[in-house]
């Protein structure tokens, strides 16, 4: 097992946390089949902190906001 991923796991909340519910990706960790940027990827697509859903997020609110705006004219 890559002792750098590991530490890197703990150190960062939400990979630990992923992989706290995902603990089936421990056997590819030790088998140094995945690593720091793929974990992370993994990650952000699981709780959708990619750039793109970071982007959807801000429009929606901006959406919110107009039809409160909408609502109050």
């Amino acid at each position: 097992m890559d002792q750098d991923i590991i530490y890197f796991a703990r150190s960062n909340e939400k990979i630990y946390y992923y992989l706290k519910f995902h603990s089936y990706l421990y056997k590819d960790i030790m088998r140094d089949s995945i690593d720091k940027k793929t974990l992370e990827e993994m990650m952000k697509k699981e709780f959708r902190l990619t750039t793109g859903d970071k982007i959807n997020e801000m429009v929606k609110r901006l959406e919110m906001v107009r039809s409160f705006l909408d609502i109050l004219h």
